[in-house]
């Protein structure tokens, strides 16, 4: 099975400068909350005016001692900027003008598991405007079950929207996942709903399609748009949340120099009510267990969430092995929540440490020269998007022989865009805020600014990473263009095992004119001065609201996001011996000009989805810019047809067979002398012998 990286939606954080509270950043308490005039949901961030909602102060309620804060069961974090109200309709097409509708906010295990056994008395709401017919609502999260309701009659919330409390009497239970909201009826397609921004709560914003004629039940909208319902659930009892407790997000796999110490980032999240200010983790090194402390002066609230850095030295031996951290301590005291255990319905048991992860570290013997693949994940109707066309230029200019950069531009039907690459749809679907780059498939951040002083910084220091392969690419049109075959050459650095790794290709197009871009760094938008921008900038602001850029490194085609399946089939990775992988790649139509498209090879690390290297020419071309040495035509080889077969001889490697159209006929094994049938087909083909010492083309009449 393919792994795909996407670290910036796989975990309860994203990594990132620009998407994750870095670990000293400083702690705000929550704000009062925010009303969204009525225009799309996504300019929230932008375009909000301050508006008190009585009942909805959550964690900041006045006249109540701390330790009572403790008693709410909710998801309101410590550094949230308040709740906003939300115009739903504008999430959905086809959203009736009057009907049905629930919603609700999913409390998940872990909240339910430190609740159990309390009693929830109080349930804390807001009703929009023309809501009617209410009926607050309990369910199952799993089964979608109703388990406790209460009618609360034809309760509007009149034009403005107003704050309910309700008494309950639900029992909190161990293990069963909760859905806590309401259902109503709605006279206006406008519908307004409370939610907050929150990335921590996966399932924070679920609303029930059957009641707008779906038939899938409750679907989780919350992980897609960031946002959680806000409700408040007062609890009775001897359960609450820990003081100290921290649930370890996704830790990254590393590379490192073997026996030489490496630095790496963990995510994590503050479940505790008191503020995080020093975290002691231990680790095996592959040799004894290491302890160490990181402090945090500003310290983390609750519900805050950070990348926690962390030193470590990796093995002296070379090889593949596994990282397992531990929080031992916060704030000098013990974790008071360590995670729980499922019984799953055919009696698997599941044991949830959420103070414990892993991670794999590849310590590495000799390291070759790194090339940084950036992905930008772009559109022609994305505004700030330019800034990000400027920087890709940039660096490629920066570090000609060391950086592939591919350009995915996204779109639909709301934000058309006539680049748009479909095969990395896959990949780009989890991407929030655009633009976006990948660096490796490792760290996602803002391709002009990086993680704060330039994404050149970023890419200096991907590229001085360890890095055990190095990479040659080799490639030629078929004669009627409408393929391309590609050679791949790849040389460990060290002995490997092969099933650890995959390859992939992508097409990409320079010198595409002629589309308008949009530019709100233009003085008409009026959003920014010229004077706040940097130099290479400034030219966007008399560039018009929409100006014709030229497009590189536009993506026309990735042959498989993950990995092409099977890359290494049959191969073996010795240090310094060259392997081979060929494959041929049948021409989009979107491409313009087969002039200036190239091909990159990537090689990705299977075991956890990151780029290891790549390498990039344009069709037709030969690189190898990594540090192989040039590979020319091996005049050793013979080629001829002889009997109504190919014959091969001086050759140690590969034979491919090719139709003229460029179709595969044949790859066959060859030591020495080989001879191919082509079962009495005339014609002309294509014969490609690749060794260890070069790539040899020949066309052959039989």
């Amino acid at each position: 099975m393919k792994k795909i990286l996407l670290l910036f939606v796989a975990s309860t954080f994203a990594i990132g400068g620009a998407f994750a509270q870095i670990w000293n950043a400083k702690a705000t308490a929550p704000a009062t909350p925010k009303l969204i005039p009525d225009a799309q949901f996504s300019e929230k961030l932008n375009k909000v005016t301050p508006e008190k909602m009585s009942g909805l102060n959550g964690f900041t309620r006045e006249g109540e001692d701390e330790v009572d804060y403790l008693k709410y069961m909710t998801y309101m974090p410590g550094d949230a900027e308040g709740a906003y109200i939300m115009n739903f309709h504008a999430l959905f097409n086809g959203f009736p003008q009057t009907g049905k509708m629930a919603v609700g906010t999913v409390y998940d295990y872990r909240m339910v598991n430190s609740f159990a056994g309390n009693v929830i008395t109080e349930l804390n709401y807001w009703i929009g405007p023309g809501f009617s017919s209410l009926k607050y609502c309990i369910w199952d999260a799993m089964t979608q079950e109703l388990l406790w309701s209460k009618n609360g009659g034809l309760t509007s919330g009149g034009t403005e929207g107003k704050s309910v409390t309700v008494g309950c009497d639900y029992e909190v239970e161990a293990n069963r996942p909760i859905i806590v909201g309401y259902e109503f009826t709605f006279k206006d397609a406008t519908v307004k709903l409370p939610i907050f921004d929150n990335g921590t709560v996966p399932m924070g914003f679920v609303v029930d399609m059957t009641q707008l004629g779906a038939t899938n039940g409750f679907a989780n909208l919350g992980s897609q748009l960031g946002v959680t319902f806000y409700v408040e659930c007062l609890t009775e009892g001897p359960k609450s949340h820990p003081v100290n407790d921290v649930e370890v997000g996704q830790m990254f796999s590393s590379r490192a120099h073997a026996g030489g110490e490496y630095s790496s980032t963990i995510g994590i999240t503050n479940w505790g009510k008191a503020p995080i200010y020093s975290i002691t983790y231990s680790y095996f090194d592959g040799e004894k267990e290491v302890t160490s402390t990181v402090d945090n002066e500003t310290g983390i609230p609750f519900l805050g969430k950070a990348n926690m850095p962390y030193k470590a030295t990796a093995p002296a031996v070379g090889g593949r092995y596994d990282v397992n951290l531990k929080i031992k301590s916060i704030n000098g005291e013990e974790d008071g929540f360590a995670g729980y255990t499922i019984t799953d319905y055919d009696g698997t048991v599941y044991d949830f440490k959420d103070n414990e992860a892993s991670a794999g570290i590849l310590s590495i013997t000799k390291s070759a020269v790194r090339k940084v693949v950036v992905e930008e994940f772009t559109g022609m109707w994305c505004g700030w998007c330019p800034s990000g066309i400027v920087a890709m230029d940039k660096i490629e200019q920066a570090y000609p022989n060391d950086v592939a950069v591919i350009c995915a531009h996204v779109g639909d039907s709301q934000s058309p865009d006539a680049m748009v690459d479909q095969s990395y749809a896959e990949l780009s679907f989890g991407v929030g805020q655009y633009p976006s780059a990948l660096l490796n498939r490792y760290t996602l951040l803002d391709p002009y600014y990086g993680t704060g002083n330039g994404i050149e910084k970023d890419v200096e220091a991907m590229r001085a990473s360890a890095c055990e392969a190095r990479m040659g690419i080799a490639s030629e049109l078929s004669d009627d263009g409408k393929s391309v075959n590609v050679t791949a050459i790849v040389e460990p650095m060290m002995d490997l095992d092969v099933k650890d790794y995959s390859l992939t290709y992508v097409l990409t197009e320079d010198g595409v004119t002629g589309y308008e871009q949009t530019n709100y760094f233009a003085k008409e938008y009026g959003e920014i001065s010229v004077d706040e921008l940097p130099e290479d900038l400034k030219f966007l602001a008399t560039a018009g609201p929409k100006y014709k850029p030229t497009f590189n490194d536009v993506s026309r085609l990735i042959t498989g996001v993950g990995g092409i399946e099977g890359s290494f089939d049959n191969k073996v990775f010795t240090a310094g011996k060259k392997v081979m992988h060929n494959y041929t790649i049948t021409l989009p139509t979107s491409i313009a000009n087969i002039d200036n498209v190239s091909v990159t090879a990537i090689l990705f690390d299977a075991t956890s989805g990151e780029i290891v290297t790549a390498e990039k020419a344009l069709i037709g071309e030969s690189v190898f810019s990594t540090g192989l040495e040039n590979v020319v035509v091996n005049n050793n080889v013979k080629i001829s047809a002889e009997g109504g077969a190919i014959q091969v001889s001086g050759a140690n490697g590969e034979v491919q067979v090719y139709t003229v159209a460029g179709q595969l006929v044949s790859n066959v094994s060859v030591n020495g002398t080989v001879s191919v049938p082509v079962f009495g087909a005339k014609g002309t083909y294509v014969v490609r012998v690749v060794t260890a010492e070069g790539v040899t083309v020949k066309k052959v009449m039989l």
